[in-house]
């Protein structure tokens, strides 16, 4: 981090009905020191631990900008990026000021990134809805991540403004092995309230058909891409 040396890659988010893509999920990626990637189950814990998480979460959102700049959304048929946003983060009280900055630096849209907050970091309700409106108020919206996993409820999520959830893997596992109503209704629940749904960890043909049949808007999972770096996205996906 001291280097700069945090990379991005990104992983697609695309479509339920066409398998189109329609975005992509920005996620942290490290190496060592002859140059092999560390995977982020490594060194996460760490960075929270001794607190560079904050300064990780930094070079992400930072390269994620730089990304968008270089290359148009448009020019991918992509509307957004999601960039995950950490507890910690999410507790500093410069965020807001910190993103725009960033954003004005490489004259991005702040609507062509979507944050993404985890249940878990659902801990003081005044002080996350005091900062998601600041960083409203720069042109960011919010997607919740990791549904499932928390204490979160559909009626408590009323009290913000999220647009989107991201069903937890473990959930959709569950549902492919063995379908019942749980997951169906859940997710009817919340498209009622409407949130666009996405679910996560697709990893076959046979999934992502269920998904789309339950409702789901979008599907993200290595059935389509695993996460690659910059610039093997833009070989596979940017348009000519």
């Amino acid at each position: 981090m001291e280097n700069n040396a945090v990379e991005i890659f990104l992983q697609p988010i695309v479509d339920a009905h066409t398998y189109e893509l329609v975005g992509a999920e920005s996620l942290c990626r490290i190496r060592d020191n002859v140059g092999n990637i560390i995977p982020p189950g490594k060194f996460i814990s760490i960075a929270e631990s001794n607190g560079r998480i904050n300064q990780l979460g930094e070079q992400v959102f930072e390269n994620t900008c730089k990304f968008i700049s270089e290359n148009s959304l448009s020019s991918f048929n992509m509307k957004w990026i999601n960039v995950n946003l950490s507890t910690a983060q999410f507790m500093k009280n410069d965020l807001a000021h910190t993103f725009e900055a960033f954003t004005k630096k490489y004259n991005v849209n702040p609507s062509e990134i979507h944050l993404e907050i985890t249940e878990a970091a659902i801990i003081d309700e005044s002080i996350m809805k005091s900062q998601i409106q600041e960083i409203q108020k720069i042109g960011f919206v919010f997607a919740l991540d990791d549904y499932g996993t928390g204490y979160s409820n559909a009626s408590r999520l009323k009290h913000f403004p999220f647009i989107n959830v991201k069903i937890d893997m473990s959930l959709v596992w569950d549902y492919c092995a063995a379908p019942d109503q749980m997951l169906p209704m859940l997710i009817e629940t919340l498209k009622s309230n409407g949130y666009s749904i996405t679910a996560e960890g697709i990893e076959t043909l046979e999934m992502a058909k269920a998904m789309t049949e339950i409702g789901c808007d979008y599907l993200q999972g290595w059935y389509f891409s695993k996460p690659i770096p910059p610039d093997e996205f833009i070989a596979k996906y940017k348009k000519s």
